[in-house]
């Protein structure tokens, strides 16, 4: 089977090399603006350049495999805006060309620092108003029990302390807000132990006061 070659030919301007621009950077945006000659790079455009817009061109001769040829020749066959098989070979040179060099690109250093500290801004903002949003919550639970303990509501009062138990052993928080939370269950356990003992000593006065009642009830009948 024959190789296959580009066409060859001479410059326009009868220089043998015809070299439209230098390579004068190994810069990769360098590059990358000198393929596209400072125009935005589309990535569905089919570019059929075969010279600069003074004519200078690169003569190139390419081998292909024969399955290769055989599969380039179906689709420029099939294609509305390839007229041969240098114009396929252009088109993929130059996408491939513009890939590689935007590919080679290093992130910019001081663009990687902003990068950081904003991802750092953010995250500390997120903590922040975590802890903001687990202080009011804790907040808002210990008013809450404290206003069902002055109330003697000792059903609700068990519920929500069940429900701090649980958070205080929750193993999706953080360890020191769990702890935040085993110290609250503690806190409301002493309040609801001293509420009750509280309850309980007044149903013990309670219950003096009505006997030495019913004493002097029992002493006053007596003179009568």
């Amino acid at each position: 089977m024959a190789n296959s070659n580009t066409t060859s030919g001479q410059s326009s301007t009868g220089s043998s090399t015809g070299s439209s621009t230098s390579t004068s950077s190994s810069n990769p945006q360098s590059l990358a603006y000198q393929l596209t000659s400072g125009k935005a790079y589309d990535p569905d455009r089919v570019y059929l350049d075969a010279s600069d817009t003074k004519g200078h061109y690169e003569q190139v001769n390419v081998k292909l495999p024969p399955r290769l040829q055989h599969v380039v020749e179906i689709l420029v066959a099939d294609s509305d805006q390839l007229r041969s098989r240098q114009d396929f070979i252009r088109n993929a040179l130059f996408h491939t060309a513009h890939q590689w060099a935007t590919e080679m690109i290093e992130p910019d250093p001081l663009a990687l620092q902003l990068i950081e500290a904003e991802t750092n801004r953010m995250r500390t903002e997120m903590r922040q108003r975590i802890r903001e949003e687990q202080n009011t919550d804790y907040k808002r639970v210990r008013e809450h029990v404290d206003a069902m303990i002055e109330d003697q509501d000792w059903i609700e009062v068990n519920e929500e302390v069940d429900r701090v138990a649980i958070l205080s052993e929750d193993p999706g928080l953080p360890n020191g807000v769990r702890q935040k939370y085993h110290r609250l269950w503690q806190e409301l356990n002493d309040a609801l132990s001293a509420a009750q003992v509280k309850e309980m000593r007044q149903r013990q006065e309670f219950m003096r006061q009505l006997e030495k009642q019913e004493k002097q009830k029992q002493r006053t009948n007596g003179h009568d």
